[in-house]
């Protein structure tokens, strides 16, 4: 397992866990992505080592150069609370994604798996916001299944896990983790 510290003040890392554990790394290869955030371990899910490397340089260099300012609008609850309500207008065809927010709010999302991620900045500060997604498909099959909540009730009592600032030094730190799996992954050296 690699882990990066994200904060020190409340103990907060990124893990990754190769699943299976393997030595000869693939690029198509699964990390299982997990945070731990005051003793509490969110799973965040499963992707391939290719999507987490370059979705994270990517959002590491636009982060430098202040390309996530976050609009005052969606940050009045919160980034992922704004997600959720334009991802939910598009999903249930209330409106037409290009009626929508959603496209401007995903350019913060990092990981949306079962635990959401978002990099933003405002000002000079870096953060990263890390909340629930909502669990259900928008399929009709879904309000038959167990434990079922619609959105309209699962919003009500949404809030995110944590919201902390990311220093300079920790995304130098997790964009020097990204090149290390490029160089142990020879494919990943093209895949820009």
């Amino acid at each position: 397992m690699i882990s990066v510290p994200l904060d020190s003040e409340t103990e907060t890392r990124l893990n990754l866990e190769f699943v299976p554990e393997i030595k000869d790394l693939d690029f198509r290869d699964v990390i299982k992505v997990t945070i731990n955030h005051k003793n509490i371990n969110l799973s965040v899910g499963e992707t391939n080592i290719l999507e987490f490397v370059v979705d994270s340089e990517r959002l590491i260099d636009e982060l430098f150069k202040h390309k996530l300012e976050a609009e005052p609008e969606f940050l009045k609850k919160s980034l992922s609370y704004s997600f959720q309500l334009e991802r939910d207008k598009v999903y249930s065809e209330q409106i037409e994604i290009g009626d929508s927010n959603l496209e401007d709010l995903t350019r913060f999302l990092f990981l949306s798996r079962e635990t959401n991620l978002f990099f933003y900045n405002l000002g000079s500060k870096k953060y990263l916001e890390v909340s629930p997604t909502y669990p259900w498909n928008y399929f009709p099959e879904d309000n038959k299944r167990e434990g079922f909540i619609t959105f309209s009730n699962w919003i009500l009592n949404f809030k995110p896990y944590f919201n902390i600032e990311i220093s300079e030094e920790v995304l130098l730190t997790w964009k020097k983790l990204c090149q290390d799996l490029r160089l142990q992954v020879s494919y990943l050296g093209s895949a820009r």
